[in-house]
């Protein structure tokens, strides 16, 4: 399940490590002291500032507030799942959206907000190995035609994605959870993706 996550970089570090190193030595001098704390400090920060354009992700059709008035989206640009501040959520490039029938999910799906031509799927196949080496050795975008939203999803399944500006991503649909029994039922599309930032259509192994 999503959760929001606070993390301070600098004082939580910085804490953390002078306690340890306080403990470590109370006879180092306090320049060394201030000089090794400072360097785990900016070290971890960078760390932070990395974006994964490749890896597992989980789209979240979860929604947020008390009125259900914004939700999650995933943006390829920050390799992360964004908070959405409204239904649009149009800074984000992939929203996971659901259909219900009477109380139950029928249908999950992706839609890209303020996007027609986002989603091209490349194949589906009856096992993980099958769709596995498929993705692998995917390394061209030669496709032309994409679609606003995926339809329904099914594990297995392999897609093309391009954003509004025109870069590319390939992900393939690990499987697909859905959350029946929360308050307000929603689903989890897990995924492994690669995204090309330099707006090439190459990927690269």
């Amino acid at each position: 399940m999503l959760r929001s996550k606070i993390f301070s970089c600098g004082f939580l570090i910085a804490d953390q490590t002078f306690k340890g190193l306080y403990s470590f030595s109370n006879n180092m001098s306090r320049p060394i002291i201030i000089f090794i704390l400072l360097t785990a400090v900016l070290s971890s920060c960078e760390k932070e500032k990395e974006v994964k354009y490749s890896g597992i992700a989980v789209f979240t059709s979860e929604p947020r507030g008390e009125y259900f008035t914004s939700g999650y989206g995933f943006s390829f640009e920050q390799g992360k799942n964004i908070i959405c501040r409204d239904l649009k959520c149009t800074l984000a490039d992939i929203v996971a959206g659901h259909l219900i029938l009477q109380t139950e999910i029928e249908e999950v799906f992706l839609q890209s907000p303020e996007n027609l031509e986002a989603f091209h799927m490349n194949a589906l196949f009856d096992t993980e190995a099958e769709a596995i080496d498929f993705y692998d050795d995917y390394s061209e975008v030669i496709v032309e035609d994409f679609e606003f939203n995926t339809g329904k999803l099914q594990a297995n399944q392999v897609w093309t994605f391009q954003t509004v500006s025109n870069k590319f991503a390939k992900f393939r649909i690990i499987e697909i959870l859905i959350y029946q029994n929360a308050t307000y039922p929603y689903a989890e599309v897990r995924v492994e993706y690669q995204y090309q930032p330099s707006g090439s259509r190459i990927f690269n192994r």
